[in-house]
């Protein structure tokens, strides 16, 4: 047989296709829609209000814990286009499902394995491209992409590390009183839609509001002259750094500003320095951010850390941390100018211990259609929490206790998610086994029947958890059973209401109701007389009703010894006397009732007349000899009738007087007629009312 090159084309589609939904459904993921909560950028002090704001993603309702599946032939294939301190712009490769529905985007705070969250989604097999800010300077992100397709399988790209930058280092000379050279770091890598927007020097003269005093467009260009400086007086520079993270260049692109530390310099202010913290109270795992801020002094600075009992240590400007423990951590940060002087500030963060999730239900096996309560109760952490369920068939629920019911049997996995005030996330899960909807079906061995008669009752249960530890019956006449093949007999005639009960392991009760109509057996029954003769056969029968119904048995006793069965029958008694018959009748299932019948008379017959009386004999006689007259009478007919088709043919027309043979010959149509005839029986003409017999 030969195929030809289109039919081999679809056939391999096809097998690719199978291929990707068994792969597909073995990786299947699902994802809470809520949005990740990143840890905000430090806030910095802008230039009268005309400086952009960083943005921030909204809080997370949710968190899924989910274990991406890396290295299917479709997979994306994920890496960071480019970074910067508080954003990242992120591509991939295309996969090549012919089912795509789309790229959801997650990210880990924790580690490669998370937990994750959902941060994006995009809905365009060609767009391999996503980018976010409000991402926190210096800390550790993981990021991972899922392709989902139409059938709810799903495939993960590997899972990448970015490592944010941190901020901009800005630093200064001063080679005259009057004027300052500035220099700054930029550590971010420029890509994706991650693109460099300008660098905005910010000046602070004795403590005055901001006024920019440079923007530079070029990202490479990272030094500045400011000339001009008043003698005597006090500065304090910073450098904005603005990026485009979505849409640059488009109309309605997304900024987001990271500020540098400030720097200052003059001999109007002493040297001070003041700690910040992004939080004041955070849990264990989550990182902090600080930021040792120097004012006064002469620039450049540096910077020696300490963190609780840890030997200080020299570092820039921000430090992010992570505690391990609970309780309180102290932080401080001694700053140094380039004159030697020396300014400590402290701080104390509070570090609570990670969230806990307590889950409760009141059963984790029922069957479908049953509801189920769930509580979820958060300890330890940083109150207020936000906590919702997810259980497990695409149904959420935004509260901490929630009822819920399946619809379809299976094993089913519903977990519970919380955020705690430092958006700390944590989620607990709990299996389920819901089973079929409990049926069940009952039966009687009659539904008639006739008082004292056992019936068989039998129940069973269906479906549910296939186990039934509780089943009884209740049959209507205060009597129960606890078995579900039970007997039972009704003691009065009546309509009674039989009801099985079943319960399952999961404890769902239900029952089913039967009726029994019990009904009494009664028989009417008579002979047709009261007195016979012996030897003669007389009727007897009897009419039964009621009971479990036809058909009926019917045995009789005629008080004579013998024995007869029928509802009508004939029996005939030997000897003379007064006898007592009865009948006993049965219905189908062998209830019996019995009728005796009033006392028979039998006497002995008077004897037996003649056969015939003389009265009798005359009249039969007289009847034989009829018959006789009559048989002649009639041969006598056929004999003439002979002779007469014997001679007509050659009988001429002559006179009508004349006869031949006894035959009339008639005289208007010369037809030949039997001597007895008065007319013709041809033409109906009279005849002579003589005739003789001769030639």
């Amino acid at each position: 047989m030969k195929f030809s090159t289109r039919t081999l084309a679809l056939f391999l589609v096809l097998v690719l296709t199978l291929a990707t939904l068994l792969v597909g459904g073995l990786s299947r993921v699902t994802v809470s829609p809520a949005p990740l909560v990143h840890p905000q950028s430090p806030s910095g002090t802008l230039a009268k209000g005309d400086a952009p704001a960083s943005a921030s993603l909204a809080p997370a309702s949710q968190l899924t814990s989910v274990s991406p599946v890396v290295g299917r032939p479709h997979a994306p294939v994920l890496s960071a286009a480019g970074v910067s301190p508080a954003a990242v712009s992120l591509t991939w490769t295309a996969t090549n499902d012919l089912f795509f529905a789309n790229y959801t985007i997650l990210v880990s705070t924790v580690g490669p394995s998370g937990p994750w969250s959902a941060v994006g989604v995009v809905a365009t097999q060609s767009s391999t491209s996503f980018s976010t800010a409000s991402l926190s300077p210096g800390a550790a992100y993981w990021w991972v992409v899922l392709e989902f397709n139409s059938f709810g399988s799903s495939s993960g790209s590997n899972v990448i590390q970015v490592n944010q930058p941190t901020l901009a280092y800005l630093t200064f000379t001063k080679p005259t009183s009057a004027s300052a050279d500035f220099n700054w770091t930029n550590n971010a890598s420029y890509g994706g839609a991650l693109g460099f927007v300008t660098y905005s020097l910010y000046e602070e003269k004795n403590a005055s509001a901001p006024l920019l005093v440079a923007t530079v467009v070029n990202p490479t260009t990272r030094t500045f002259t400011e000339g001009g400086l008043a003698g005597g007086a006090g500065y304090t520079f910073y450098l904005n750094t603005t990026e485009c993270y979505s849409a640059c260049g488009q109309g309605g692109e997304q900024l987001t500003t990271t500020q540098s530390n400030p720097v200052t310099f003059g001999t109007t202010f002493a040297l001070g320095a003041s700690l910040s913290a992004t939080r004041n109270v955070v849990d264990t795992g989550e990182s902090d951010l600080f930021t040792c801020n120097p004012s006064g002094g002469v620039a450049p600075y540096n910077y020696t850390w300490t963190f609780g009992s840890s030997t200080p240590a020299a570092g820039p400007g921000s430090e992010s941390r992570a505690y391990s423990s609970p309780g309180p951590a102290g932080v401080s940060c001694e700053v140094t100018d380039s004159t030697s002087a020396h300014a400590t500030a402290a701080t104390t963060v509070s570090v609570n211990a990670a969230p806990s999730l307590t889950l409760t239900t009141n059963r984790t096996a029922a069957d479908a259609g049953e509801g189920i309560t769930f509580d979820c109760t958060p300890s330890l952490g940083t109150p207020p929490f936000v906590t919702g369920w997810s259980f497990g068939d695409g149904s959420p629920n935004g509260s901490s206790s929630a009822s819920h019911s399946y619809t379809t049997a299976g094993r089913y996995v519903a977990t519970c998610s919380a955020v705690d005030a430092t958006d700390t996330q944590a989620a607990k899960s709990l299996s389920l086994t819901i089973s079929p909807p409990l049926g069940i079906s009952a039966g009687v061995s009659s539904a008639v029947v006739a008082p004292g008669t056992a019936l068989h009752f039998t129940g069973q249960g269906r479906n549910g958890s296939g186990s039934y530890p509780t089943t009884s019956w209740s049959f209507g006449d205060g009597t129960v059973s606890a078995v579900a093949n039970a007997s039972h007999a009704y003691a009065v005639p009546g309509a009674f209401t039989s009801t099985f009960h079943v319960t399952d392991s999961n404890g769902i009760a239900l029952s089913t109701t039967l009726t029994v109509q019990v009904r009494a057996l009664t028989v009417v029954a008579a002979p047709l007389s009261s007195s016979t003769t012996t030897g003669h056969s007389m009727l007897f029968n009897a009419t039964a009703a009621g009971g479990a119904g036809a058909p009926y048995n019917y045995s009789w006793t005629f008080g004579d010894g013998s024995v007869g069965y029928g509802a009508n029958l004939h029996h005939a008694y030997a000897s003379a006397g007064s006898y007592h018959p009865s009948v006993l009748v049965r219905d189908r299932l062998g209830a019996t009732n019995s009728s005796a019948l009033p006392a028979v008379s039998v006497t002995v017959p008077p004897p037996t007349p003649p056969l015939l009386s003389a009265f009798e004999l005359l009249a039969i006689a007289l009847l034989l000899g009829l018959l006789v007259a009559l048989l002649a009478f009639a041969r006598l007919r056929r004999t003439q009738s002979e002779e007469l088709q014997s001679v007509a043919p050659w009988v001429p027309q002559t006179d009508p007087n004349r006869t031949v043979k006894g035959v009339k010959i008639c005289r208007s149509c010369g037809t030949a007629n039997l001597p007895i005839r008065s007319t013709c029986e041809a033409c109906g003409a009279d005849l002579p009312r003589w005739a003789r017999r001769g030639p």
